[in-house]
């Protein structure tokens, strides 16, 4: 059997599978601990932030030489695992390689440099260079962490700096935990984005064997709350035709050579942006559409990949479309929520899973990747997607105390 390091924060459910099948060592932080078996075989480290600190550490405390493979399950533990393949010579991408693209700097400088649209950025280490990044911009900027995910730690600001400008570089300059961001910052252009989508793929030795174009329901800064989604569209769309080679380009910019990828993109009045790429799976309900529509699993994906496996999947001959839908949440005690059931009458809904019940206490970062539950539908249109949503804002409840 072979032995895997398991690099990763508190995110139990994606290390849960890889305990029970393999001979495994988790590496995290202490604080995270408590939530896994109590027989999990544990590499502390002071912070995942500091990848060569980090792997330092585990060689310190394991005898590394043992382990065949390093998995990364969390984004912000993907440059340490990095770290460790290149300190032992492990298969996989090495830490030059995912530096590339979790490391937004380094990214945008590489979509520039390969000719894709992207927005004009500048990089800030300090408030001062925030602020003078901030007024060379034409209207609005967006401030955020070089090493972030998602929505985490973002601030749209104007050229006057009002007190919620001031929190944020308050929170920036003073993390509380590991898990909170820091300098350096990247200051971005505000483009006015009418649409937006994702085009999640698969690389094999630096040629992508699947991608498959979605569109977000509304553009992802616009929410704040409500439901959040998007649907996946043919791969006749002209968009989506011109989003896939995107992709393609943005792959190869970055040097990605194995695993699933992640692209974000941004449709304004002037044509498509480039806005990020991750070597990781789309989180929410992204696997489970992709799954449906095309029988792609991009959770095995990064499994398969990570311990040198080929990765196979059999593709559906369908061509219905396929939405999935991100329910929101709340800060507070669950006093009263949706049962499964109840979105399961609705018509063309296939699948539902809650995350949260009555008596669930919801607290910490909540972002758009938070959700109570996760709504998977089939498309005969694109009509068929409006209608569900209606529905599901009718019937979804959340309230809490």
């Amino acid at each position: 059997m072979s032995k895997l390091l398991i690099v990763n924060t508190g995110d139990i459910k994606s290390a849960r599978s890889l305990l029970l099948d393999f001979d495994a060592t988790v590496v995290t932080e202490s604080r995270f601990i408590d939530e896994y078996p109590l027989d999990t075989s544990f590499a502390i480290v002071d912070t995942l932030n500091d990848p060569y600190q980090a792997a330092s550490q585990v060689l310190a405390s394991i005898n590394a030489s043992e382990y065949d493979f390093v998995v990364s399950l969390s984004e912000r533990a993907s440059l340490t695992a990095s770290m460790l393949r290149s300190l032992l010579d492990l298969p996989g991408e090495k830490f030059d390689q995912v530096l590339g693209y979790t490391d937004k700097y380094i990214m945008k400088r590489r979509f520039k440099r390969a000719g894709l649209q992207t927005a004009r950025f500048y990089l800030a280490g300090n408030v001062g260079e925030v602020i003078n990044a901030v007024d060379m911009m034409p209207k609005q900027s967006i401030i955020k962490p070089v090493y972030s995910a998602g929505s985490d730690a973002i601030h749209v600001t104007g050229k006057h700096r009002d007190a919620t400008f001031w929190r944020y570089i308050d929170r920036i300059s003073s993390p509380e935990t590991t898990s909170e961001k820091s300098f350096p910052l990247l200051v971005e252009e505000k483009l006015d984005v009418v649409s937006e989508y994702h085009c999640d793929g698969f690389v094999e030795d630096g040629e992508v064997c699947y991608a498959r174009v979605s569109k977000y329901l509304r553009p992802v800064l616009d929410y704040s709350d409500g439901i959040l989604g998007s649907f996946t569209l043919s791969h006749n769309d002209p968009v989506a035709a011109n989003i896939k080679l995107m992709h393609k380009e943005s792959v190869n910019a970055v040097g990605i050579l194995n695993g699933p990828t992640h692209f974000e993109v941004l449709g304004t009045a002037q044509g498509l942006y480039a806005g990020e790429i991750a070597g990781r799976p789309g989180g929410g309900g992204i696997r489970d559409m992709l799954m449906l529509r095309d029988g792609f699993d991009s959770y095995k994906a990064r499994l398969y990949s990570a311990i040198g496996m080929p990765y196979e999947f059999f593709g559906t001959e369908s061509d219905v479309e396929v939405l999935q839908l991100m329910l929101p949440t709340r800060r507070g005690t669950i006093s009263a929520i949706s049962d499964a059931s109840e979105l399961l009458a609705i018509p063309g809904i296939v699948d539902c899973r809650m995350s949260v019940s009555v008596g669930d206490e919801v607290g910490g970062l909540l972002d758009s990747s938070s959700v109570s539950g996760i709504v998977i539908a089939k498309l005969n249109s694109t009509d068929d997607a409006s209608r569900i949503i209606h529905d599901v804002m009718r019937v979804f409840r959340l309230e809490v105390l």
